[in-house]
């Protein structure tokens, strides 16, 4: 089982970033193969990935999806946008269920 402990507040670019370090390079969750929020448009290189980028569509839009080169793999990041909400944001991790097992 994989545990990473955040922040109870909006993430910051860095945090952002070292989260995204931890899950695509240390923890290998899935191969990263494009990016974006809505629309999945900007291809990743999965050897060289591009973290200041990431980091840049994270903290204009206040969420990043990243995926693999099929939809079965995908992370979701979205900040709260409002300072007085309840809620600092949300993380989803989106996989088969035979690779969620493999995880644990």
């Amino acid at each position: 089982m994989t545990r990473i402990g955040l922040p109870a507040s909006v993430l910051t670019g860095v945090t952002v970033r070292e989260l995204l370090e931890l899950i695509l390079e240390k923890y290998r969750w899935f191969r990263p193969a494009r990016c974006g929020f809505a629309t999945l448009d900007t291809p990743l290189d999965p050897e060289h990935l591009d973290y200041g980028r990431l980091v840049a569509i994270y903290e204009e839009l206040r969420a990043l999806t990243v995926a693999g080169p099929t939809d079965k793999d995908f992370l979701l990041l979205v900040s709260a946008k409002a300072p007085d909400s309840p809620f600092a944001g949300t993380l989803t991790w989106m996989t088969s269920a035979s690779v969620a097992a493999q995880q644990t």
